[in-house]
């Protein structure tokens, strides 16, 4: 896949138990096709590790990149389960996960 600019960009600042500070950048690139499904790439810089799995498939594209958020939303929840924070970049005002989809979601009752 050709290296072309993110398609979705979210820029946050991370703070360990320790109070230790780091800027996260999440990206998303655009689907492409592959095979008989889509793949979606995704990086997330600046939690604990470095995060670019391998790309997420789906059906199509919109599943795909839903895939995508769902694995963003595990990872940010994560830091957040472990103790850590989450800021929007511009202020001090926290940041949770909630506006990205999650697999519990898609549960039916």
């Amino acid at each position: 896949m050709p290296n072309e600019p993110a398609i979705a960009v979210r820029r946050l600042r991370a703070t360990w138990r320790d109070g230790s500070t780091h800027d996260v950048l999440i990206e998303i690139d655009r689907p492409y096709p592959s095979g008989n499904s889509f793949r979606c790439p995704v990086r997330v810089s600046g939690l604990q590790q470095d995060y670019s799995p391998p790309d997420f498939g789906g059906f199509d594209e919109m599943q795909a990149i839903t895939l995508s958020l769902e694995f963003v939303r595990f990872l940010l929840q994560w830091h957040l389960d472990e103790g850590g924070q989450l800021f929007y970049p511009d202020d001090d005002a926290p940041y949770l996960p909630d506006d990205l989809p999650g697999s519990r979601d898609r549960e039916t009752p």
